[in-house]
């Protein structure tokens, strides 16, 4: 599918940006995935009504089923790539971190060609450190939760009552870290 083809050069653009891109060059993928994106919302749609004008046993529905969970699937891989483009952007337009102002502050002193893959990477190493924050921040939830639960069985009760609900609000990054602080290796699995 040229969906997945795009896709496939949006990440492989993404994590080998050439070193004499320019914050431009990256707005510019920024707005072809949201492009790409756009086209496949409107192939979700089509194929879902396509999936209605078909009986509710007739075999071609299960096809259609899988090409539209593959296309949503798609959306949520190029929504994933746009937030760490536009993290990365807003990294590199606002540095937040000592690593990155340090970065800006030595640009000047460095020749051009080296001067933008070294601020970007500061904002991705940065990037890539909150995210990781965030994971543990996350994880100490679904703990606290989960000790709460030992000693509350009214808590533990209402929460097994809505584990299905809670289940399908989740977001598959939600979920993993749910699954991983249940374990007791979750430790093992830290990076997002």
């Amino acid at each position: 599918m040229r969906l997945n083809l795009k896709l496939m050069c949006l990440g492989t653009l993404v994590c080998v940006m050439p070193a004499c891109a320019d914050l431009g060059a990256i707005e510019a993928l920024r707005d072809d995935a949201q492009q790409a994106r756009v086209a496949m919302v409107q192939r979700a749609e089509q194929l879902e009504r396509l999936r209605e004008s078909f009986p509710e046993t007739d075999p071609a529905r299960a096809e259609i089923d899988a090409t539209l969970a593959q296309t949503r699937a798609a959306i949520g891989l190029v929504d994933a790539g746009m937030m760490r483009i536009n993290q990365v952007l807003d990294e590199a337009a606002d540095p937040s971190d000592g690593l990155t102002r340090t970065a800006q502050q030595l640009g000047p002193f460095l020749p051009e060609p080296v001067r933008l893959p070294l601020v970007l990477a500061a904002a991705l190493g940065a990037t890539l450190l909150r995210s990781g924050q965030i994971k543990k921040g996350a994880i100490s939830i679904a703990l606290s939760i989960d000790k709460a639960m030992e000693g509350d069985e009214a808590f533990r009760d209402a929460l097994a009552r809505n584990a299905n609900t809670l289940r399908a609000l989740q977001t598959p990054t939600g979920r993993k870290i749910v699954d991983q602080a249940g374990s007791r290796n979750f430790l093992a699995s830290l990076p997002i």
